[in-house]
């Protein structure tokens, strides 16, 4: 099922052709080779012990069978023909290829050992670690079969994520393209997700936990035949109570807890780091959610590992409540003193995540900032204005002072395009003309519908304002740009004109003025005209 051709390896995990020809190869030789050995070798050695004779043939099955092994682990193994030949050629520099022959020379050396143990008579510990070998391979199988498979997840996941994310963009310009008017609200837009970062990031997790998994199989597997794996359970580092009373007792913390705890510590790190990207993907492709929403979801999964996490290794090393009560206080102390910002804005931000008085994508305003808001930290908020900048907003900023979201409920949002007609003009014909200009505009909304207002006699001009709605903020300054252009065109074809400012002039009338009218060019100093 998985090496047979068009089967799971060569359709599925699109294993190159040549790796799946040496595998069926190896497989079929095993198959000829190994199976019958082992099957000569096990009735040889029991024939051999009920009859009370020597061992020599069932040794010599013995070698042959781990000579058969060694021959296929040698050709499947081989940095130069075998399975990772290409994964070294296009990754030369990576410290895994660079150790790869001192892995193989290992494997090699593992049989020639085993073979030593066998021909020194140590038959029972030859076959008890060739048993341990096998486990390992199996190991090694699911392992591989479970990487592939969760590998071959994400990549189907992208490819439906980007395919409906194509869709949905098509959907969103088709209006815009055809010339056709918008004449509803428009759904709020999404920020984009890169889903390149997302699958990377999967990867890495998986890949950190697939070499975890593989430690501690390994070390599962192997632990109780190598006793110098347990020798780091000798080293007390110290004690710790469990239990109250009378059925108290002293529980040891070796190096090995410590170990472990390393472990679990780079474990939850790598969790806390990579893990809301596959959560994001999980939730993008199997729940209707949007953007903040998902926020808010990878944002309490990452507070969610890490105090589980730090509980577990807390745990491990035999640390209970009366032996870091002191520390606790003495955090209590530094927050009432000098910390007690840091303390506010990380509960002000957890009141964002809950009470969402913003949420990323949001275009709001902050004092004098207009932008986007992107991120939403444990200490502050990230919102990067119209020029690409960022600005860092403490996060008790949006809890106790004010906030203008431009899109909290309603990403609708009107415009005003003020206009001064010259005196003498009309009024009607231009008010007309305005409507029009904002029917046109494929970005302006139908309902409500636009409206031109006579708003009063200026100084210089009479003063025109048309009014009209855009789906999003993010059409305020295309759609003000394109009105613009279509009004002013729209009142030269007509002949309508638009004031220009006047300037009145006051002369000191108290003495004679001297006026001169001049004609032709100016005449040469000191003569008269």
């Amino acid at each position: 099922m998985l090496l047979v051709p068009n089967g799971l390896a060569a359709g599925f995990f699109h294993w190159s052709e040549a790796t799946l020809k040496l595998l069926r190869r190896e497989t079929n030789w095993l198959q000829c080779t190994f199976l019958p050995a082992v099957l000569i070798t096990q009735v040889a050695f029991s024939a051999n012990y009920h009859a009370g004779g020597g061992f020599a043939f069932a040794r010599l099955a013995f070698l042959i069978t781990l000579a058969t092994l060694a021959f296929s682990f040698y050709r499947i193994l081989h940095p130069g023909t075998g399975v990772w030949h290409g994964f070294c050629a296009h990754n030369p520099q990576r410290i895994v290829v660079r150790l790869y022959p001192v892995f193989f020379s290992l494997v090699m050396l593992l049989f020639l050992l085993f073979s030593g143990l066998i021909w020194g008579g140590f038959i029972n510990s030859a076959g008890l670690l060739m048993s341990r070998v096998i486990s390992s391979l199996w190991l090694a199988l699911g392992l591989i079969v479970g990487h592939q498979l969760i590998v071959q997840w994400l990549i189907q996941s992208r490819r439906r994520l980007a395919i409906l994310g194509a869709v949905e963009h098509r959907a969103s310009v088709r209006p815009a393209e055809t010339g056709q008017q918008a004449t509803g609200p428009e759904v709020e837009s999404e920020p984009a997700v890169d889903l390149n970062i997302l699958s990377a990031d999967s990867s890495k997790l998986l890949n950190t936990l697939v070499g975890i998994a593989g430690l501690v199989g390994l070390w599962m597997v192997w632990a109780d035949v190598l006793p110098a794996l347990r020798i780091f359970d000798q080293f007390i580092l110290w004690k710790h109570t469990v239990g109250t009373g009378s059925e108290a007792k002293q529980m040891p913390v070796t190096v090995a807890n410590v170990g472990l705890a390393a472990l679990l510590g780079v474990s939850i790190l790598t969790a806390i780091r990579h893990f809301p990207s596959l959560l994001e993907i999980v939730l993008l492709r199997h729940l209707n959610m949007t953007a903040g929403g998902r926020y808010i979801a990878i944002t309490l999964s990452r507070y969610g590992i890490g105090a589980v996490g730090l509980l577990f290794v807390i745990d491990i090393l035999g640390f209970s409540w009366g032996q870091i009560q002191w520390l606790v206080a003495a955090l209590g102390v530094g927050i009432g003193f000098g910390l007690q910002e840091i303390v506010a804005n990380f509960i002000s931000g957890i009141i964002i995540l809950f009470e969402r008085p913003i949420r990323v994508g949001d275009v709001v305003t902050v004092g004098t900032t207009d932008g986007v808001v992107t991120r939403i930290r444990m200490r502050a908020t990230t919102i990067r204005d119209f020029d690409r900048k960022e600005l860092l907003v403490p996060n008790k900023e949006f809890i106790a002072g004010r906030l203008l979201n431009w899109s909290l409920s309603d990403p609708v949002t009107r415009i005003m395009i003020p206009v001064g007609l010259a005196y003498g003009s009309d009024v009607q014909q231009a008010m007309a003309l305005m409507v029009e200009a904002a029917q046109e505009n494929s970005m302006v909304m139908g309902d409500p519908l636009p409206i031109t207002t006579f708003d009063g006699f200026g100084d210089n001009a009479l003063l025109l304002t048309l009014r009209c709605f855009v789906g999003s903020v993010d059409y305020r300054i295309p759609a003000q740009s394109d009105l613009h252009k279509s009004i002013d065109l729209k009142f030269r074809e007509v002949g309508l004109s638009m004031a220009y400012p006047q300037c009145d002039i006051h002369l000191d009338a108290t003495r004679p003025l001297d006026i001169r009218m001049l004609r032709g060019s100016v005449p040469a100093q000191g003569k008269e005209m």
